[in-house]
């Protein structure tokens, strides 16, 4: 997967040259995962990106917070596609590795990982790579945020309605 005209689609790497990215795979480590298997889980610590190479994986959420007498379920957010080349964990490069979401493999699958110490030695040999890198983080973020404010406008209504006001 790692040929450079790949990795010029994963939308982290765009508007990398050919250069850039071959910068970038020479770091670009190959992983698998069972089907099953979690490759990340909420609330805990990373500091790794990764990105689907094959196979397919279930991003999943508490979104209820556990009290007596109730257990929540994980909601599922989002199902990612090889084909796509999708990537998550990207906040764990930037700073705040805590990971926001289950992903979880449905399919055996192959990952490209890059680490925060991977990433900081291409900031050293190259600091233009690591700004369009963590500029498009920054995109990707802001639409995750849009994304929830909207969601959230959604919930407060939904709460509004039920409790009559």
């Amino acid at each position: 997967m790692s040929t450079i005209s790949n990795l010029g689609k994963v939308q982290l790497f765009t508007g990398l040259n050919d250069k850039q990215l071959n910068l970038i795979s020479s770091y670009l480590k190959e992983i698998s995962f069972e089907e099953n298997e979690f490759i990340v889980q909420e609330n805990t610590e990373g500091d790794t990106l990764f990105i689907l190479s094959e196979g397919t994986v279930r991003v999943t959420k508490k979104l209820v917070m556990d009290f007596p007498g109730f257990v929540s379920e994980d909601k599922n957010l989002a199902t990612l596609q090889a084909e796509n080349l999708p990537c998550f964990g990207e906040n764990g490069l930037v700073g705040n590795g805590t990971r926001n979401a289950n992903v979880q493999a449905i399919t055996k699958c192959k990952m490209l990982q890059l680490t925060k110490q991977d990433f900081d030695e291409i900031a050293q040999k190259d600091i233009q790579t690591a700004y369009t890198i963590v500029k498009n983080v920054a995109l990707v973020i802001s639409e995750r945020l849009d994304k929830t404010d909207k969601n959230v406008v959604k919930l407060a209504t939904a709460l509004s309605l039920s409790v009559g006001r």
